[in-house]
């Protein structure tokens, strides 16, 4: 092949004058160039909340119906809040130097297969709020028709921003300030100051009381306890497991290992419009990955041994 000057002179100087021209307008490309992933990365923002938000609104209208008159009211306009009662304690050899100090409610006959032995009494229970404080895996157990499911739609409305109770603080400051109104602004101040000293005062004992079960218990290392979680920052999954399919071989899973979350996807789409059914993904893997979701699971007891 014969080396031509002409040819070889035009293509020099045409490249050369196209990398001057990019080098001269290399600040307006890299403008143009950042304003297209500043558009891409808010249409993806765009999407995302778009999603989220159909999935709030099929959600929240699934369970708002999700009771025995769901086709007359909403859930919450009939709701009144779920206490739960905690598990029970262990049981300690008499004069164990374990024991605790000894309950007033231990002379109540708790018999959860018969609610109605302990419902005349005013025993200790919790709010669906402080769930957040304890384990990060809980089982709520009662026999049919003690309001499990309803336990479980509530959270989720609270997740949702649906539902809100009133917590013991609120109770109590109301009450104060009902208390307190007729009184003199500095008779006030003196009485604030005394129960901020008084809780702080209760705070350090119950402090000390944590120590010293940490020695009693003998443990070399100080385990690190998980911080509380507000439930209305988290995203509400709820399913019921009569809509969960496990077989791996339908979602083209391979030596039967399947991921954990493509089945509640499948359920969740169960409760939701058609359309929204094609992005509640894009909804509850983000959750799923950062911690953020809230797995509520329905109906074990409402299957058989096998199944189970």
């Amino acid at each position: 092949m014969r080396f031509d000057p002409l040819s070889f002179l035009l293509g020099f100087l045409s490249s050369t004058g196209i990398s001057l021209a990019i080098w001269r307008y290399r600040a307006r490309l890299a403008a143009v160039q950042q304003a297209a992933e500043s558009q891409v990365e808010g249409t993806k923002r765009f999407i995302g909340r778009t999603a989220e938000a159909r999935y709030a609104r099929d959600m929240v209208t699934y369970l708002q119906r999700h009771h025995i008159a769901g086709t007359l009211l909403n859930l919450s306009d009939v709701l009144l809040e779920p206490r739960l009662i905690r598990a029970a304690a262990p049981v300690y050899l008499p004069g164990s130097e374990d024991a605790p100090t000894r309950d007033v409610f231990e002379v109540v006959p708790i018999f959860h297969d018969m609610p109605q032995s302990y419902a005349p009494f005013n025993i200790e229970t919790m709010a669906l709020d402080d769930l957040g404080a304890g384990d990060r895996h809980v089982a709520l157990l009662g026999i049919g028709g003690m309001g499990k499911s309803t336990a479980l739609v509530t959270l989720a409305l609270m997740a949702f921003g649906e539902v809100e109770f009133e917590t013991l603080e609120d109770l109590t400051q109301r009450a104060i300030l009902e208390e307190e109104q007729a009184l003199p602004q500095e008779e006030r101040e003196r009485r604030a100051k005394e129960r901020e000293r008084i809780q702080a005062r209760a705070m350090e004992r119950l402090h000390d009381a944590h120590e010293r079960e940490r020695q009693k218990l003998k443990q070399t290392q100080v385990t690190e306890t998980l911080p509380p979680l507000e439930i209305s920052t988290l995203m509400p999954v709820f399913v019921h497991l009569s809509d969960i399919d496990l077989t791996p071989s339908l979602y083209g899973a391979k030596d039967d290992i399947l991921d954990p979350a493509e089945p509640l996807v499948r359920a969740v789409q169960r409760y939701v419009s058609g359309v929204t059914a094609q992005v509640v993904g894009s909804v509850i893997y983000p959750a799923l990955e950062a911690g953020k979701a809230l797995i509520l699971i329905d109906g074990y007891d409402e299957m058989t041994p096998a199944m189970r």
